[in-house]
């Protein structure tokens, strides 16, 4: 299981940063980005926050003026995900 998270006890920074994993196994994303975009790159559907993502495709969580509070669960087992965060 992966995560994918901002550093730990470093505050929110005056300008966002980004960060971006590959992964093929289940994990989380922490709270608190400002945007995200997924790509399965693989050649089997994935699940991310309790949605299917099909294989050759996108989805994106856009920049709605404040934090996401909430994190997200992703399974990329038997695919590949590509997660693109801006926090």
């Amino acid at each position: 299981m992966s995560s994918i998270t901002r550093a730990v006890n470093q505050p929110v920074p005056e300008k966002a940063y980004r960060s971006s994993a590959t992964v093929s196994d289940k994990g989380t994303i922490d709270g608190g980005f400002f945007m995200l975009g997924i790509l399965n790159t693989g050649a089997a559907d994935a699940t991310f926050d309790g949605q299917t993502i099909p294989a050759g495709t996108a989805e994106t969580y856009p920049f709605v003026g404040k934090a996401y509070a909430e994190g997200c669960t992703y399974d990329a087992t038997g695919t590949t995900l590509l997660i693109k965060v801006i926090w």
